[in-house]
């Protein structure tokens, strides 16, 4: 990946972080489409928030947090759509699972970054 110079870092990187959570957005709640939800869209907004909370340039706080939100979304993905590609309602989306490993992800992301190294 290959970043601006350090002076000009810092203003860009939240335009950056603001186009990583509206692609995940649109993945989210997807507007065309025959698919509710986009995983496609959703895991390469994780994909790019991932590198950036990694790097020590770009692995800001508010990096981590997005990234932290990003997985607590993504751990509703299962809950969200029911078998046939409809949207669950919420007591179906209570007996559904599948959160466990993202939801844990975004805690440790809160909670213990993991140190970002070069």
């Amino acid at each position: 990946m290959t970043l601006p110079p350090p002076s000009e870092l810092a203003s860009r990187l939240d335009s950056v972080l603001q186009v990583i959570y509206l692609l995940f957005n649109e993945g989210y709640s997807a507007r065309t489409g025959e698919d509710l939800v986009r995983h496609d869209l959703c895991s390469e907004a994780l994909r790019l928030g991932q590198l950036l909370a990694d790097r020590p340039d770009t692995g800001t706080p508010k990096a981590q947090a997005l990234l932290a939100l990003m997985y607590l979304q993504a751990s509703r993905f299962a809950t969200r759509v029911d078998d046939t590609g409809r949207f669950c309602s919420y007591p179906n989306k209570i007996a559904r699972n599948g959160i466990a490993v993202s939801f844990t992800r975004a805690i440790g992301a809160l909670l213990w970054p993991e140190p970002a190294t070069n």
